[in-house]
């Protein structure tokens, strides 16, 4: 028979350091052991220096006992009676299209709406509150030369020619880490802002498209400004060339953080058109539209089934069509786009004439998305008046009636 082996035994001066093979281990087999022997968890764990992890965890704490008021609503998109959250204060949202799908266009849109608390283009509704009405706009790839057409094309807009609560900044010249800490530096030191839109967001840094750690570098900071400042961060961001997600790391990242994304894309068809729809949305989504610019700078809204039907080539007749099925009247407004178009009417004149009055709703009927022909605008200013919210009078001196605001006071007037 073959004698068995002995025994092995651990009793040698490498007892520590052999396995049951005799081979010599780079660690102890009793400290292997005691590594996987589950740890007692400290009561009070200590904090790094500087840091009370304790009473971070605490304060992060959700109870279901707890009331939170939900976070108030700076910016939403109407259809008729369906309103749809797109932006709140505290969170962020996204404006996502390949080049040329007109996004700038569509934060103008936003920004207008903000700056003037109103509704533009029939669609877009501002919500800022008082005191959190301030709008900034940075803008990381254009000179200031365009720059400025945007800001004109803002304050056309909003009908108002130059909004002491809209700060808008070209910061192309500045390195990624420069745009970042003036950024920074803006939202710390200017009061009241409520909204912040970033044109470029990805020129916060080098490449944060194709590296995570900048990536997460730049969304550390939003989460960081929107959550102290309380705040709504507007991001603009292009989409990928072979599928409508947004780009590489960053973009992952603004999709999983944003509260909405917004996608812009151009007809295939019409490309003066671009479609707006939400791409994701933590709220109720809201409905599709189309736009396209006219030859003096004016959006219009377009109609999905005149698209639809429209073959390879420019929209022509089919935008004059859209025109002519728009043709809003009082009666078919609701209360808030009519007076948004008095207000608007209004923003340069304590009062007009009837010819001036109707040039003037014309044109502010044009900004809120309708296009009131002129019959229509005597029929919408007959409305008004019956329903008190212009008032006609006879101003001292004067032959002719003029018409004003109810809570205007004109001097030397005569009832």
């Amino acid at each position: 028979m073959t004698p068995q082996s002995p025994p092995i035994s651990f009793v040698n001066k490498d007892k520590d350091t052999q396995n049951l093979n005799g081979r010599k281990l780079a660690i102890p087999p009793q400290d292997v052991i005691n590594e996987m022997m589950p740890k007692a968890v400290e009561a009070n764990p200590p904090s790094p220096p500087g840091i009370n992890y304790s009473a971070l965890l605490a304060k992060s704490r959700v109870l279901p006992t707890d009331e939170i008021e939900a976070d108030p609503v700076c910016l939403a998109i109407q259809t008729e009676d369906k309103t749809s959250i797109v932006g709140t204060l505290g969170n962020i949202s996204t404006v996502s299209g390949r080049a040329k799908a007109k996004k700038t266009f569509v934060v103008s849109f936003a920004v207008a709406a903000a700056v003037g608390v109103q509704v533009i283009l029939n669609k877009i509704k501002g919500l800022l509150p008082e005191d959190k009405n301030t709008v900034l706009l940075f803008d990381t790839e254009q000179s200031k030369h365009h720059v400025l057409k945007i800001v004109k094309r803002i304050c056309r807009l909003c009908g108002i020619d130059d909004p002491s609560n809209l700060h808008v900044y070209s910061l192309r010249p500045y390195s990624p880490e420069d745009r970042l800490k003036i950024i920074d530096y803006a939202l710390n030191s200017i009061p009241n802002v409520g909204l912040v839109v970033i044109d470029g967001i990805r020129d916060l840094a080098v490449d944060p498209v194709l590296d995570s750690e900048q990536a997460s570098h730049i969304m550390t900071h939003l989460l960081q400004w929107t959550d102290r400042l309380h705040i709504h961060i507007m991001c603009v961001l292009h989409q990928n060339k072979s599928d409508p997600n947004l780009r590489g790391h960053l973009g992952t990242e603004l999709t999983n953080k944003s509260e909405t994304v917004i996608s812009v894309t151009r007809d295939k068809n019409v490309k003066e058109v671009s479609h707006v729809e939400a791409e994701y949305c933590r709220n109720r989504e809201f409905d599709p539209f189309s736009f396209y610019i006219d030859d003096n700078g004016i959006p219009h809204l377009v109609d999905e089934e005149l698209i639809k039907r429209k073959p390879e080539g420019k929209l022509g007749n089919s935008m004059q069509a859209t025109k002519k099925q728009e043709l809003p009247t009082a009666d078919s407004m609701t209360s808030e786009i009519v007076t948004t178009i008095i207000s608007r009417a209004f923003s340069q004149d304590e009062y007009l004439g009837y010819s001036q009055l109707r040039t003037a709703l014309i044109e502010a009927s044009e900004f809120a998305g309708f296009s009131l022909s002129k019959n229509r605008a005597e029929v919408f200013i007959k409305r008004v008046i019956e329903q008190h919210q212009v008032t006609k009078f006879r101003p001292e001196n004067s032959k002719y009636d003029a018409y004003r605001l109810p809570t205007n006071t004109v001097p030397n007037q005569q009832s």
